[in-house]
């Protein structure tokens, strides 16, 4: 059985001709393609909150819009860029939802200061 590379090595041309199928569709398909991956999302993220709760851990603010996923021990921003995208990291949070907790936006913020989990260092 051939592993990608080989695979690409021994046929060149099939390889690229299907990468130039691929990006014909979504350039035709574009707007549909996102429209789904959103929708997608989006139930996705409703599912961790059913999960979770709806408000945040601190302060108990339950506007959607500025509810955050965290992850509680830090950390959350390398996992995001590990997993590549959107719908892998929220398959990743419900698969291991105890690693996880609902903030605001603000108590989010504050935390990753307190916790020195952001790059820019505040001064007080």
């Amino acid at each position: 059985m051939f592993n990608r590379k080989d695979y690409y090595l021994a046929n060149p041309h099939k390889v690229i001709e299907r990468r130039n199928q691929q990006k014909k569709y979504y350039l035709i398909n574009r707007l549909k393609i996102i429209i789904k991956s959103n929708s997608f999302i989006q139930v996705e993220r409703t599912k961790v909150f059913d999960m979770l709760g709806c408000k945040c851990n601190v302060c108990g603010y339950s506007d959607k819009r500025a509810l955050q996923i965290d992850h509680i021990n830090g950390g959350g921003s390398q996992e995001i860029k590990k997993l590549g995208n959107s719908q892998k990291y929220y398959r990743h949070v419900l698969a291991n939802i105890e690693h996880y907790q609902i903030l605001c936006a603000n108590c989010n913020q504050i935390k990753r200061v307190e916790c020195n989990e952001s790059k820019k260092r505040w001064i007080d």
